[in-house]
């Protein structure tokens, strides 16, 4: 096995056992989520953020998000160059 299908793996795995439900563009998918907070410094983040596998969900700029019953809208995408994604959100009028 190559390093990137053993690496591929390990991702797959945390992802399922760290992340949650969420659903991009109709499609339900696991997910890491980063709900907004302050830090030192009065250095904050914006928003929350959800990081997934891109190839489990097409993702678009003003499509929606939905975790539990809330739904946020993706505001930006910044893939990492390995497959996944990073979804920085709003919360949806």
């Amino acid at each position: 096995m190559k390093f990137a299908q053993l690496a591929a793996q390990v991702d797959r795995a945390c992802v399922g056992t760290l992340g949650e439900p969420v659903t991009i563009a109709g499609i339900t998918v696991q997910a890491i989520w980063r709900q907004p907070y302050a830090e030192a410094f009065e250095i904050a983040s914006t928003g929350p953020v959800c990081e997934y596998h891109a190839d489990d969900a097409p993702a678009t700029v003003g499509a929606t998000v939905v975790r539990g019953s809330t739904s946020y809208r993706i505001r930006a995408i910044e893939p990492d160059g390995t497959g996944w994604s990073l979804l920085r959100l709003e919360l949806a009028a």
